[in-house]
């Protein structure tokens, strides 16, 4: 964890934005209708029924479930550079650990507290 008052630059490859849009889909995690976070809602577009967890194929169509991906993307840094609830702050774009309430670069208040 960065001491307070130290950020870095996003990682090389990178802007600010593309690394707000990476946290801001990181948190947002596609819940199923039934409220259980395993479930999982089948490829096939013209089916898109949901399933529970422990299927290998969708129970309507026999389409086989997907690949898990990796819930966090590769930011091409170390691992653990960004954490879930890591906030870019909105007036400068610099990247903010989940305890700041202000940005430490400007001084802006976070985006949810305001």
């Amino acid at each position: 964890m960065n001491p307070p008052g130290v950020s870095y630059p996003p990682p090389p490859g990178y802007t600010h934005a593309q690394v707000q849009q990476m946290l801001q889909a990181q948190q947002q995690v596609k819940k199923a209708p039934s409220g259980r976070p395993n479930d999982w809602q089948c490829p096939n577009v013209t089916c898109r029924h949901w399933n529970y967890e422990k299927r290998t194929r969708c129970n309507r169509c026999d389409t086989p479930r997907p690949v898990v991906q990796p819930e966090t993307p590769s930011l091409g840094g170390p691992p653990g550079l960004f954490k879930k609830g890591d906030w870019v702050c909105t007036g400068c774009g610099n990247v903010n650990w989940d305890w700041r309430e202000r940005c430490n670069m400007c001084n802006s208040l976070q985006p949810q507290l305001q």
